[in-house]
């Protein structure tokens, strides 16, 4: 069973979509599955199988059933073929998100609620950062941060990766919902982040202003 959601954020769509489906299941979702077999062959798992077409799938709705291919530039960053907009994607065990928008670069990432990040938020969170975590002790902050910082990768690139030294988050109010600022050092940038937080998942997603 698939279900999805579609948000729109200035001038991005965005689709997430749940699915339980399988790499069968979703290959005749497609007017041209033939396209796709090929590159199926290619990946070895039945996960990995799934997030490639899941991903194609949610392209789909949000292109109101239009088919678009999607390759990778020289750095591995993908875009669609016709460049008609610019997109990023991003999944985890049960989910698939993606966005698009006309002419900005965009990020975006999810996550499950996974406890993993407790070992490893020293390692993305710099000094002021965890001088927040430190003080409110939010599994959730440590959530959005990661993600944020994931999001906000995908726009920048590799002066972005170094996540505790490269990019620096606002102090900002923990909700369900909402938005936070983050600095890209090297370049005294400011981007907006948008993110939603819940028991299955945490999203993180940025528009580039340019």
């Amino acid at each position: 069973m698939i279900h999805y959601q579609l948000i729109e954020k200035y001038e991005s769509r965005i689709c997430i979509v749940r699915s339980s489906t399988s790499s069968d299941e979703l290959l005749v979702k497609f007017d041209n599955p033939d396209k796709h077999v090929e590159s199926l062959k290619n990946l070895k798992t039945e996960q990995r199988k799934k997030d490639y077409l899941t991903i194609r799938f949610a392209l789909k709705m949000l292109l109101q059933n239009e088919e678009k291919e999607i390759i990778y530039d020289e750095d591995g960053k993908p875009i669609l073929k016709d460049e008609s907009f610019k997109i990023s994607f991003s999944h985890c065990k049960n989910y698939v998100a993606v966005i698009i928008h006309p002419t900005n670069e965009v990020g975006i990432d999810i996550e499950g609620a996974t406890k993993k990040l407790l070992t490893i938020y020293t390692r993305f969170l710099g000094e002021k950062e965890l001088e927040i975590y430190d003080k409110t002790e939010s599994f959730d902050f440590i959530r959005i941060a990661w993600s944020a910082k994931e999001a906000l990768y995908k726009v920048i690139g590799k002066d972005a990766y170094n996540f505790a030294k490269q990019l620096q988050i606002s102090p900002f109010d923990v909700k369900n919902e909402g938005e936070l600022t983050v600095t890209h050092i090297k370049t005294q940038k400011k981007y907006t982040v948008y993110y939603t937080v819940n028991e299955e998942y945490t999203l993180a997603y940025t528009i580039d202003s340019n």
